[in-house]
């Protein structure tokens, strides 16, 4: 099968002062330091790879579209690793004890590891059903960007009353992330170029200029452009929640382009770039690159 793969592990950088990796301070990434970071970690690279067997209660899923995300890490191996994320597709194949799924049953949900491929291999209590109505392209940003922005979300206690400055707003999981917090009765600040700013206003928040995010950081603070996977447990009844609110109306669900997996680095290059707005997805059937919209 294809897949999008990383050949090795990110390249140290020699300039960071913080050898454990982390960004205490709630300011964004200034535009030179993000190109640098890029520039030291590999590109994922089209490879050929056997179809994974599911584990105990795994099942093999043919994936249609996955949601990269903006944080998505360099796995750290073996190589050639396939990154993880949010996927849908049917599924092919049940691993022992996975029960509540039959082959044909069409699925989203989030794929730890080996997400950038034809055919990923998926805990089963992972996975929510595929309305019809609902697109593979939206069903994938679903199991991917919005779960873990909910997830975040709640791990960090935000309610009613709260306030929320969310960095890479204009990202799949910022615009989502806005959204749903400002579904949780919170009043939220968010950070994204000028150009995208009505699309914020909109969506219930109130913009901010990179600029100007330093000055404005007080209460719960989500850096969308590092999250990489839903820090609390994944279930299906947060993503069937998830699946709900996109149906009654109320989370859009923004696409900003799918590529094939042969263009994997691009796909990653484009989510890390604060260029954006929405989420950018690989289609393992697909062909052509092309751009996409709400949904």
């Amino acid at each position: 099968m294809l897949a999008a793969a990383f050949a090795g592990p990110a390249r140290p950088d020699p300039t960071r002062t913080d050898p454990g990796g982390t960004r205490p301070e709630p300011v964004p990434m200034a535009a030179q330091e993000r190109e640098r970071e890029q520039e030291l970690e590999p590109l994922p690279r089209p490879v050929e790879l056997g179809v994974p067997r599911p584990g105990p209660g795994q099942v093999l899923i043919q994936v249609r579209a996955v949601c990269v995300l903006p944080g998505t890490p360099v796995p750290p191996g073996p190589y050639p690793a396939v990154p993880g994320g949010g996927v849908a597709g049917v599924v092919a194949q049940l691993g022992a004890g996975s029960y509540g799924w039959e082959v044909g049953d069409r699925v989203l949900g989030w794929c730890g590891a080996g997400a950038w491929a034809q055919y990923a291999a998926v805990p089963g209590d992972r996975l929510a059903t595929r309305p019809d109505g609902l697109p593979w392209t939206a069903a994938c940003v679903l199991g991917g960007a919005a779960l873990v922005a909910e997830s975040a979300l709640q791990e960090r206690g935000v309610g009613p009353g709260g306030r929320l400055l969310v960095l890479g707003a204009a990202s799949g999981p910022g615009a989502l992330g806005v959204q749903l917090a400002h579904a949780r009765g919170a009043a939220v600040l968010a950070v994204a170029a000028p150009r995208h700013h009505a699309r914020l206003r909109a969506l219930g928040a109130v913009p901010v200029s990179p600029a100007r995010a330093g000055a404005t950081a007080s209460g719960a603070v989500l850096d969308c452009s590092r999250l990489a996977g839903p820090p609390v447990p994944v279930s299906a009844e947060r993503l069937d929640e998830l699946v709900e609110f996109w149906a009654e109306g109320r989370l859009r669900v923004d696409v900003a382009a799918v590529l094939p997996l042969e263009h994997a680095g691009e796909a990653r290059r484009l989510a890390r770039s604060g260029r954006v707005w929405g989420s950018v997805l690989l289609a393992p059937a697909s062909g052509r690159p092309r751009t996409g919209g709400g949904l």
